[in-house]
C-alpha cells in the first residue's frame, strides 16, 4: 500500500521512499500461475528499448492455497485473507474493529484509510 501523497516528512533519509514490498493478493478460482516478474509479461525487445522495460518483483499470496492452514493473527495480509474467506457483515465488522484497535493514532491514519479504501473497492459490484 504504498502512499501516492507521501509527504517529504515522511520520506526515508536521503529523500526517498521507505522500502516497499510488492505482494499480490489472488483470491482466484485456479491456481496462481504467473510469473512473479512483470518484466516476464512482456515480449522481449532488443536495443535501447530493452532498458526501458518494467522490472518488479512481486510476491504472489495464493488465498486458495492458504486454504486450511494457520495464518499470523493481527496482520494486515492475514485479515484481507479472512475477508476474502469470509465476508459475511459480522466478520469484516470484525476485521475493522482489530485494523482499528491495532493500528491507533495518527501515525497509522494512512494505513486506516489505504485498508478502508480497500474494502470499500472490494464491496463494490463490477
Amino acid at each position: 500500500m504504498l502512499d501516492r501523497k507521501t509527504r517529504p516528512n515522511q520520506l526515508a533519509p536521503g529523500g526517498l521512499l521507505p522500502p516497499t514490498l510488492a505482494v499480490t493478493i489472488y483470491n482466484g478460482r485456479d491456481r496462481w500461475t504467473a510469473p512473479a516478474d512483470v518484466r516476464d509479461l512482456i515480449e522481449p525487445v532488443g536495443g535501447w528499448l530493452a532498458d526501458y522495460q518494467p522490472k518488479l518483483i512481486h510476491k504472489a499470496l495464493d488465498l486458495r492455497a492458504l486454504t486450511g492452514q494457520p495464518l499470523p493473527e493481527r496482520n494486515v495480509v492475514s485479515w484481507i485473507a479472512g475477508m476474502e474467506a469470509d465476508s459475511s457483515a459480522g466478520n469484516v465488522s470484525r476485521v475493522v474493529r482489530e485494523v482499528l484497535d491495532t493500528y491507533p493514532g495518527l501515525e497509522h491514519k494512512r494505513l486506516r484509510e489505504a485498508f478502508r479504501e480497500w474494502i470499500w473497492s472490494a464491496a463494490r459490484p463490477d
